[in-house]
């Protein structure tokens, strides 16, 4: 009986085994138990190290006492510097940028041009890129800048409000300000937005000329009027040559513009005004905010002058 026992223990403790096999369980113990020995054998590999001794210290970098070679003249890096402080600005002392506009032609070749107020010569250029003025070259021609670039540096030009011909050197600080359109009769409260800041140049507040703009609109005959106050003067060929002002309503508007009775409009922005659509073209582009600036060419008593409306 007793060997029957044992073996019956012998099979239930086997039994026991085999369960515990099939589990997960015993794969982690067999892995900390080697993981264990492992350890141990890497302590015992160590060196051992007495109380008395002190570590070493890394030794430092030893560097050379150089000295810069008298030869280096470093006048000339100061000179360079100063000379380069001279060059930019000169560009900007000459021009100003008076504004800018899109021009549309049949090919698809649209382009930007801008136009440029010449302080040294008194005059006026209209631009694009690649154009150049002497020896000055139009780089790019953006909205509100443009780029010029002369034989030794490149600069960018932004809009700018002075006055043209005003015996300015050039500095921003001549700008013109608001007060300085009393010496010219205009003020800027006026309901058009329009102020003079020259004998032939004007800034113009967008947003009152776009109130003004939809008074018209609002009141059909009363933009018709502004339209027969233009009346198209023809050549021998009958073709349309300009518009001459003989005012028929607005009054107040023309007299803000500047625009005399008799004064004949021969282009805008060197496009020749030869029919009404190009007209309606300026506004358009003028609404849809497209051009900041217009150049108008006037003859008045034979004489041909120049108007200029910047728009702000």
């Amino acid at each position: 009986m007793k060997i029957g026992g044992n073996r019956i223990r012998l099979m239930t403790l086997a039994n026991h085994y085999f369960k515990f096999l099939k589990t997960g369980s015993a794969v982690i113990l067999i892995l900390s138990i080697v993981l264990s020995i492992f350890l141990v054998k890497a302590w015992l590999a160590l060196p051992k190290v007495s109380s008395t001794d002190t570590p070493k210290k890394a030794e430092l970098p030893t560097w050379t006492n150089q000295t810069l070679s008298p030869e280096i003249d470093w006048k000339v890096f100061v000179a360079a510097s100063e000379e380069n402080k001279k060059a930019v600005g000169t560009l900007a002392k000459r021009f100003r940028l008076a504004g800018t506009y899109f021009v549309y032609s049949s090919d698809g070749k649209n382009a930007r041009k801008a136009i440029l107020d010449d302080l040294q010569s008194d005059t006026q250029h209209i631009v694009s890129e690649d154009d150049r003025i002497g020896h000055v070259k139009v780089m790019q021609v953006f909205r509100n800048r443009i780029v010029l670039r002369d034989k030794t540096h490149q600069e960018e030009l932004w809009m700018s409000f002075a006055r043209l011909g005003d015996g300015s050197d050039g500095d921003s600080s001549s700008s013109s300000k608001v007060g300085d359109a009393d010496q010219f009769g205009s003020k800027e409260s006026n309901r058009f937005g329009v102020q003079q800041t020259g004998k032939r140049r004007w800034i113009m507040n967008r947003k009152k000329l776009m109130d003004y703009y939809q008074e018209l609109m609002d009141d059909p005959e009363r933009l018709v009027q502004v339209f027969d106050s233009l009346k198209p003067l023809y050549n021998e060929d009958s073709k349309i040559t300009g518009y001459q002002l003989g005012v028929e309503g607005e009054s107040e508007f023309f007299a803000a513009v500047g625009f005399k009775e008799g004064d004949v409009v021969r282009s805008v922005n060197s496009i020749p005004m030869e029919n009404r659509r190009r007209a309606e073209y300026f506004i358009k582009e003028f609404v849809n905010d497209r051009s900041n600036a217009f150049v108008l060419k006037i003859e008045r008593g034979g004489n041909e002058e120049k108007f200029i409306y910047q728009v702000r």
